[in-house]
């Protein structure tokens, strides 16, 4: 960036928690927005505890509303400050999404929306003993909770058109708040991309593989890829740890693996690179994802990506993906037969590098902060 903001301007950032132990996609594009936001000469410090005073701070940014109750106290915090906020939702309605197992499951969709808002507010509270008076009878529904967030946001920042008119779908947002978004892009440090670190650690991989990379967990459905690549015969390589509270689909992964699958835990980014490098491609069959960051990364790299046909993902990849229905395992295996049979696209990788490098799809977010100051 060419110009240079005054470095007094002091943004706080909320931060996960849990975010340490469980990083992810959202963690990636916060640290992506701080050092972006310093390179345009803004003080930038990354806040874990809601309840921290936000006195010295002119401007906040929350993200990731699908931890809606985290959110809403982050956001009462800002207001409590008389802080303005811009909120990066990476949302999506997780429980209208067909992927849920089980008795969890069963109850998830049959339970009222009332039901399983209090559920999920009594666990947050015994787990959060300082959010109990925060939490009042007027402000135990979630869809509320959010619905307030997203009202008193300076701005609301999505990260595609399909996730603007979700929002606005969902919660039925009035055309007052609608007003207040702005579509910012998820992006790659390219430079990462172009110049990786050397990876030094060695895994026995199979000759000929797919990759899969990401957090383990219902939602990334690697069950169903799983199931999917025994009936296309293709060897599944899985990088990643189980998601918080998907210990038990974690287990059903390693039982139904087989001879078929590989599975890696966490390991560093330029290992991740170097299983991608030498995959024959790299699958995220998610049911839903904002557009999904190993797909990035795996595209940008040059490999062959299969995708979930959902429009957050279309919007990044276009034409040049291989996609899938994630609730069909035949169209999954036909999406890995066709990764390891038809040749890489090499315009891509050049379309990732040209359109999703974060210090050019974050600018805009330059423009909203000075706009907020006047």
């Amino acid at each position: 960036m060419d110009v240079k903001h005054d470095m007094s301007k002091l943004i706080g950032i909320f931060n996960r928690p849990d975010a340490e132990l469980y990083p992810g996609g959202d963690t990636v594009q916060l640290l992506a927005i701080r050092k972006f936001l310093q390179s345009c000469g803004y003080e930038v410090r990354i806040i874990s505890d809601w309840q921290s005073s936000l006195e010295d701070f002119d401007l906040i940014i929350l993200f990731n509303l699908t931890r809606p109750i985290e959110a809403f106290l982050q956001a009462k915090q800002a207001m409590r400050y008389r802080k303005p906020y811009i909120v990066f939702p990476v949302y999506w309605d997780l429980d209208a999404l067909p992927m849920q197992r089980g008795w969890s499951g069963l109850a998830k969709k049959c339970l009222p929306q009332r039901v399983k808002d209090l559920i999920r507010l009594r666990k947050f509270a015994k787990q959060n003993s300082g959010a109990t008076g925060q939490i009042t009878p007027r402000a135990s529904s979630i869809p509320a909770m959010i619905s307030e967030v997203l009202a008193q946001a300076a701005c609301i920042c999505p990260n595609s058109e399909a996730e603007r008119r979700h929002l606005i779908e969902r919660f039925q947002l009035p055309n007052s708040v609608q007003d207040n978004i702005r579509v910012v892009f998820n992006g790659l440090d390219i430079n990462i991309i172009e110049h990786p670190a050397a990876s030094t650690d060695k895994f026995c991989l199979p000759e000929f593989f797919i990759c899969c990379v990401g957090g383990i967990g219902p939602r990334k459905n690697q069950l169903k890829l799983i199931e999917a690549s025994r009936s296309a015969n293709v060897p599944i390589v899985l990088v990643g740890r189980a998601a918080p509270g998907a210990e038990n689909y974690y287990r059903q992964i390693v039982a139904a693996g087989g001879s078929g699958l590989t599975l890696i835990n966490n390991v560093p980014q330029s290992t991740v690179f170097e299983i991608m490098k030498r995959s024959a491609g790299h699958i995220q069959p998610s049911y839903i994802e904002t557009p999904g960051l190993a797909s990035l990364e795996a595209a940008a790299l040059g490999c062959s990506i299969g995708v979930s046909d959902v429009g957050p993902v279309r919007e990044y990849f276009g034409s040049y993906a291989q996609y899938c229905e994630p609730d069909n395992v035949d169209s999954i295996a036909q999406c890995l037969i066709r990764l390891t049979t038809q040749p890489i696209d090499s315009g891509l990788s050049v379309h990732i590098k040209q359109n999703f490098n974060w210090n050019q799809v974050l600018i805009p977010l330059d423009g909203i902060i000075q706009s907020i100051d006047k």
